[in-house]
């Protein structure tokens, strides 16, 4: 299992539950210094799954078995 691909679902997934949150659900209830700010976050936290991504793919153009027998 590619531990790397793992991250860079999981990141985009809470990404996007993120954005959502703050942007749709949150509308006029938060300060929008803070929406700004999360938006942010969520934007980075995305990246930051994309380097995951990266390092997946650096792995498997390697070694491109997966382990199994």
């Amino acid at each position: 299992m590619q531990s790397h691909a793992l991250c860079f679902y999981e990141d985009t997934i809470f990404a996007i539950l993120v954005w959502v949150l703050v942007n749709i659900i949150g509308k006029n209830m938060i300060p929008e210094t803070d929406v700004a700010l999360m938006t942010r976050y969520s934007f980075s936290t995305f990246v930051h799954g994309c380097a995951h991504l990266s390092l997946a793919y650096r792995d498997y153009a390697a070694d491109p078995s997966d382990g199994t027998p």
